[in-house]
């Protein structure tokens, strides 16, 4: 998932209020809209994941691209696992401007590259590699890693962390 600017914050300043929610929860949200990573698939992908032993992981990329609703700030106040029950968010959680978030701990920072071709989109009808999926206005996905690529398409990565159930959750 691309990360950057958010509504006026830096991502300095979101990576610090994360941190805080870690410290504090043992957990943090990750807020996001569009339609492509929808709770539904990124719980179902999880939960694959974790039957397989394998760990789950939130994989943050930076970008300069600022997400800006001319300076309009919508706080988030509640949430839902299944978009039907919902239930008030932790006093201290800091979420706005988003429908939907992931839910992760031990976010770490690192600054490494990935081969996003070493990866297949886990969530589509058809194989496809994550780095021809994510361009453009793409910027998450659910992927599977595959192994080596014959054509690289590298990306930096600054922050990772593990998804932790329910893994992701519908905001209002």
């Amino acid at each position: 998932m691309k990360a950057g600017p958010h509504s006026g914050d830096s991502l300095e300043d979101i990576i610090k209020m994360k941190l805080e929610e870690q410290s504090k929860f043992g957990r943090f949200y990750w807020g996001y809209s569009g339609t492509l990573c929808h709770p539904y698939r990124v719980q179902k992908f999880a939960q694959e994941a974790i039957e397989k032993g394998i760990i789950p992981l939130l994989v943050l990329s930076p970008t300069n691209s600022a997400y800006d609703v001319g300076g309009t700030r919508k706080i988030v106040h509640e949430y839902s696992i299944d978009n039907k029950k919902w239930d008030k968010l932790p006093k201290g959680v800091h979420l706005w401007n988003c429908k939907f978030a992931v839910i992760a701990s031990n976010l770490q920072k690192v600054d490494q590259y990935i081969d996003l071709n070493e990866y297949i989109v886990a969530t589509e009808k058809k194989v496809c590699l994550l780095g021809e999926y994510i361009r453009y206005r793409v910027n998450k996905a659910c992927a599977i890693f595959r192994g080596t690529s014959d054509k690289p398409s590298l990306t930096k990565i600054s922050y990772i962390a593990e998804l932790v159930p329910p893994f992701c959750i519908f905001l209002r």
